[in-house]
């Protein structure tokens, strides 16, 4: 049960951030299931071209989305999804925050504690930093991705007291951490029958993400009927030889309105099924200038690329 319990909420939030449109947070590595044995390949070897995209909708800003999770109808955690707009010199900046944790029930046998954060440019959604920490029980990791104009990637995984591992590539294709992947889909013109593909990068993979608009749905959202469209993400790992063999299936519905909400996630895992349900969602009111300045110059800082200074300041 636990296994499929993490797999869920950090499916949830590593792309999870999504709210993350899709989600992206269940194509890595979050609906899987156990890992297979495979042969690495370094994200420089990959050889892709994906398909550019350009922003076609404003989605809502400076809003806190909060989701719970069952695990076969049994209550097991919750997630949430900050996402502000910050106006810097630089330009307009999205902050996205993601958290998810197990209920205090599942705390005695299993306590999970997740969080992701992107900073990506409103204009193109390109990324500039993606940073994750997750600790299991008494296990912990941590990432650190520092995307550059210059289509260098450079980036550090890390246990807390270690120095950790750091790679570095460059590509001249489009590559997005999961959550600034999610946000971009969103903005993008949905109908039935339309697909779209992003190369994302999580820190160690690189993924062939696909969602693919299969129906318009009726739903019941927190007492409310709201017209949805049905999606269904495949995943194709680039960077070893047996491909991403472990995702066994998953759906995803967001609203076909102006807010573009991800409303339920439903997926199957390791056993049983896990789904995530929107139960509200909370205007934030906007930081002051020099809030906004100092929170991304903390996440941007090349130095945290090479110390273990990350503080992500997880929920206890």
């Amino acid at each position: 049960m636990y296994g499929a319990v993490r797999e869920g909420l950090v499916m949830f939030t590593d792309f999870g951030t999504y709210r993350c449109f899709l989600c992206l947070a269940l194509a890595l590595g979050l609906v899987f299931a156990r890992i297979a044995v495979a042969e690495y390949i370094s994200p420089g070897a990959v050889q892709i071209v994906t398909k550019r995209y350009h922003p076609e909708v404003t989605i809502p800003t400076d809003r806190l989305y909060h989701y719970e999770f069952t695990w076969q109808g049994i209550p097991v955690g919750d997630a949430s999804i900050r996402a502000r707009l910050n106006q810097l010199p630089g330009g307009e900046m999205m902050h996205v925050e993601a958290n998810a944790r197990t209920a205090k029930g599942i705390d005695i046998f299993y306590r999970l504690r997740h969080q992701s954060e992107s900073v990506f440019r409103l204009e193109n959604y390109h990324p500039l930093v993606f940073v994750s920490s997750q600790r299991e029980n008494s296990k912990d990791k941590n990432r650190y991705i520092s995307f550059r104009s210059d289509g260098t990637v450079v980036a550090r995984s890390w246990k807390t007291g270690t120095e950790g591992d750091k790679s570095e590539f460059q590509t001249t294709n489009a590559v997005f951490d999961p959550i600034s992947a999610a946000f971009f889909a969103r903005t993008l013109p949905l109908e039935v029958g339309k697909e779209f593909a992003f190369d994302v990068f999580n820190g160690k993979h690189r993924y062939l993400i696909t969602f693919v608009i299969e129906a318009r749905e009726m739903l019941e959202v927190a007492g409310k009927s709201r017209n949805t469209f049905r999606v269904t993400p495949t995943v194709k790992k680039l960077t070893d030889t047996e491909g991403e063999k472990r995702l066994h299936s998953a759906t995803l519905w967001i609203t076909d309105d102006a807010d573009r909400d991800v409303v339920r996630l439903a997926s199957k895992v390791w056993i049983g099924r896990v789904e995530a349900k929107l139960v509200e969602v909370l205007p934030l009111a906007p930081l002051p200038k020099e809030a906004q300045v100092a929170m991304i110059a903390a996440r941007t800082d090349p130095r945290l690329i090479g110390s273990a200074a990350l503080d992500l300041s997880l929920t206890p």
